[in-house]
């Protein structure tokens, strides 16, 4: 199951596509963990927090999945 933001736009469809399909890969790979899926900001917006990436994990692409140390 997936939710996204109606509210977001992405300019490279294809780039959003493989990372959503490597998002499920992660899920089908490790069910014992939630996959959340982000975005390097293009600038700091305070009011919306960010996310805090931790250690990076095995899986689908071990050198785009990381633990999440904290929001």
């Amino acid at each position: 199951m997936a939710f996204f933001p109606s509210d977001h736009y992405f300019e490279d469809d294809e780039a959003l596509a493989e990372n959503i399909e490597m998002a499920f890969a992660q899920a089908e790979t490790d069910r014992e963990r939630v996959v959340l899926l982000g975005i390097a900001p293009e600038a700091p917006e305070e009011s919306y927090r960010w996310i805090e990436p931790g250690e990076p994990i095995g899986g689908a692409d071990s050198s785009r999945v990381f633990e999440v140390r904290r929001f």
